[in-house]
């Protein structure tokens, strides 16, 4: 048994897991750092701690900002299909009819291509289009509402690329980060087993066992619930209506303002001032009845008056 890293083991497939397990040792190692072995122990962990919750935070981010870029190329391409190709075609034929060798020329194989094809494709037929307008001088300003809808589509999809690449370094630095730090939890086992060989109950003063036997499953520890999303300045989200009160939550401010979290009595109150404030890169983690006790809407408040936040918000049941 001891031969395998249960850190490790446990947390392959569950970063929200590594999440609890490492701020409950942390907690632990904090409370009893009176002791001067533990405070070797804190010593050496609280790098590794750090390090993966900042690398768990950059890569909620990394994938959040990642959805929005994504999201504004649906909307561009749905945009494009059902309202501009429709008014450049009209204005098209205001001049050459369908079916005119000239309408011909702008439009070869119709507008059919155009819902079809793939993004990548779709940006170089908005290009190909605004070049095969340059010899009719009646279309000048068709052509140069193509040619601005194309720069602006090509953006966005370079943008949605940049961020798909920055998902997949902060996936990378995270599995790292991840396993040093069940290295680190592998090594402060050995080291209390040592220290309490006469005694290995107390062993577990320092881990909840239970978040250990949870992820020994094939199932891992349950039902995973993930809610990413933005928050507008001086607004309030509803994240969730229903959390069970033995389900782990953990709250990531992913974003650069200060967010408020709070149980409320319904979905568009505002977390007050007495509510949980988690500060940029801050992960809070606790049990749905640390909330369901105040209220049954968790939701997030945005007190900044010009600068939108970001969270994530993971429940395990």
């Amino acid at each position: 048994m001891y031969l395998n890293n249960q850190f490790d083991n446990v947390t392959k497939n569950s970063n929200l897991l590594m999440v609890i397990i490492t701020n409950d040792h942390f907690a632990k190692l904090t409370e009893q750092q009176a002791d001067p072995d533990v405070a070797n122990l804190l010593a050496l962990t609280t790098p590794l701690h750090n390090a993966f919750l900042t690398a768990y935070n950059t890569s909620k981010s990394a994938i959040a900002f990642r959805k929005g870029a994504t999201l504004g190329v649906t909307q561009k391409l749905e945009l494009l299909r059902s309202t501009k190709l429709r008014n450049w075609d009209a204005k098209v034929q205001s001049f050459f009819l369908s079916g005119s060798p000239e309408y011909t020329v702008v439009f070869p194989n119709g507008l059919t291509a155009f819902h079809t094809s793939t993004i990548d494709q779709t940006v170089s037929m908005l290009d190909a289009l605004a070049e095969r307008m340059d010899g009719f001088p009646d279309l000048v300003d068709v052509k140069a509402e193509v040619e601005t809808f194309h720069t602006e589509l090509k953006d966005l999809r370079d943008l949605q690329q940049g961020k798909e690449q920055l998902v997949g370094q902060a996936s990378t630095d995270l599995e790292t980060a991840r396993l040093n730090l069940a290295i680190r939890m592998y090594a402060n086992l050995g080291s209390l087993m040592n220290k309490f060989a006469a005694a290995p109950d107390n062993i577990a003063n320092y881990w909840e066992v239970q978040l250990l036997q949870r992820g020994n499953s094939s199932s891992n520890d349950g039902e995973t619930e993930e809610f990413t999303g933005i928050v507008p300045a001086s607004s309030t989200v509803n994240v969730t209506d229903t959390i069970a009160d033995e389900a782990s939550i953990v709250i990531s401010n992913t974003g650069s303002v200060a967010l408020v979290v709070c149980a409320a009595p319904d979905a568009v109150t505002a977390c007050g001032v007495d509510s949980l404030t988690l500060n940029p890169g801050e992960v809070y983690t606790g049990t749905g009845a640390d909330f369901n006790a105040a209220g049954t809407h968790l939701n997030i408040t945005n007190n900044s008056a010009d600068t939108e936040g970001s969270y994530s918000v993971e429940i395990q049941d």
